[in-house]
């Protein structure tokens, strides 16, 4: 692979990896957080009454921030009945369509996603039933970032396969997403 491709391919990844890590980690910090304030309620103390907002922000967030890191790591779905009967050859070239079928769908989500956050800002339209006032555009964006990341990883496998399908060096397209023990790409 060309030393630049797999660089991207490299960066791409350690940025997916850091933002589903994020990801997780506030899936983890809701459920100490809704335990805790069920806990409370129930128990007759105090509770906050935003746990539902907290909730909608994290699935958001969470569901958009992992969506790279699963196309790195082959964990999208795919249907493969016909994949094993074809070449090597016609096995790369069905990888790298279904890539840049990827870019494409990922492009349309991000663009949808940032024009609304264009338009929530300028309505200054807030989260709606939140004891704070939160400009709706916030949990917009940070939903729009993790659209924007998808699409960026998608293109970079999308290169990183294009190289590899046009280039001698006998490596299999599919190693992007598997790469070899030991190997960091």
């Amino acid at each position: 692979m060309q030393p630049i491709a797999r660089k991207l391919l490299v960066l791409s990844n350690a940025v997916s990896t850091a933002m589903a890590w994020i990801s997780g980690l506030l899936f983890l910090l809701l459920a100490l957080y809704m335990t805790a304030d069920v806990t409370s309620r129930s128990l007759g103390g105090p509770f906050t009454g935003v746990a539902d907002q907290f909730a909608s922000f994290t699935l958001a967030l969470g569901g958009t921030w992992a969506l790279a890191r699963a196309l790195s790591d082959g964990s999208h779905v795919r249907i493969d009945l016909f994949l094993p009967l074809y070449g090597r050859r016609l096995r790369g070239l069905a990888y790298t369509w279904s890539m840049l079928m990827t870019v494409v769908f990922a492009a349309v989500l991000t663009h949808q996603a940032w024009i609304l956050v264009g338009k929530s800002a300028a309505r200054k339209a807030l989260v709606p039933q939140s004891l704070v006032d939160l400009p709706l555009a916030v949990p917009q964006a940070l939903s729009a970032v993790g659209y924007t990341m998808f699409t960026v990883q998608s293109a970079v496998m999308t290169i990183v396969a294009l190289v590899l399908l046009f280039s001698d060096h006998g490596e299999l397209v599919e190693e992007i997403e598997h790469p070899a023990p030991g190997e960091k790409a």
